[in-house]
């Protein structure tokens, strides 16, 4: 038996219709229940790089935690799985309104020579109770390639404006060191300079232009690695309205507070 012609187009209608949502669904364009949803807490970035830090020495890397979801969220614990790592001080419990963030840090201090690596985890009532945030370093008997400055506090920058500063790699030691390639993290931070994969030879320069570019109000943080000699240039810089800057907006002043990015040495 036959169907009617307009069953027929019907049936026709209806198989391209869902022929059409499954490749939808299939490629992304239509958002589906098995799509993953976006994490109510999130770390930005999602891991931390320290490179290679002469054992001894600290270096400081900063980071925001943001709820982005659509109701608060209360951190009540942290723990760090490595003792060479430390969070900055954070009072708990801590409660993030919806959309709220907040900037901290966490420090590397090798204490020996070799890879380090750990895990720190927050533990909350969002959706994603339990939050990792990865870390890595490299504990070194000395540097291969220096920077100069060692870090980069571009201070306070008018939203919308671009402020730039040059960053000198030396490379330290008596052969050439190949610097393999850079990666640049931190929403408004770049590098412009020379191309990589590239040699230095012993005792040869080489300058990289840092750039901040602020879209928002706020405290960011970010750094420069550099592959090869696995050297990290930490970065910090604040966004202000135009109408806000200090009275000497040109200055790069490293700031001492909770948001301070540092390598030093513990024990001079």
């Amino acid at each position: 038996m036959r169907l009617p012609q307009s069953i027929i187009r019907s049936l026709s209608v209806r198989r391209v219709y869902f022929l059409t949502i499954g490749m939808a669904i299939l490629f992304g364009m239509v958002p589906a229940g098995a799509a993953a949803a976006t994490s109510q807490l999130a770390c930005t970035p999602t891991n931390l790089r320290f490179g290679a830090i002469p054992a001894g020495q600290t270096e400081t890397l900063l980071f925001t935690l943001t709820n982005n979801g659509q109701t608060s969220a209360t951190i009540s614990g942290i723990t760090v799985g490595n003792s060479e790592f430390t969070m900055s001080s954070l009072s708990l419990p801590l409660v993030l309104l919806a959309g709220q963030s907040v900037d901290l840090s966490v420090s590397f201090t090798p204490t020996a020579m070799g890879w380090a690596g750990g895990t720190i985890k927050f533990s909350s009532n969002a959706s994603n109770a339990t939050l990792q945030l990865e870390v890595a370093g490299t504990g070194v008997s000395s540097e291969s390639v220096t920077a100069s400055p060692t870090i980069v506090s571009f201070g306070q920058v008018a939203i919308g404006t671009i402020s730039t500063v040059p960053v000198v790699l030396t490379n330290a030691r008596s052969w050439n060191v190949t610097l393999s390639a850079l990666q640049t993290t931190g929403a408004g931070f770049s590098m412009s300079g020379p191309t990589f994969p590239l040699t230095l030879g012993a005792g040869r320069s080489v300058t990289l232009n840092v750039a901040f570019a602020p879209q928002s109000a706020g405290t960011t943080g970010g750094s420069v690695f550099v592959s090869g000699p696995a050297l990290t240039i930490p970065l910090t810089g604040t966004g202000v309205a135009a109408g806000q800057l200090a009275a000497n907006p040109s200055s790069r002043i490293l700031q001492t507070s909770k948001w301070e990015t540092t390598r030093r040495n513990p024990q001079s």
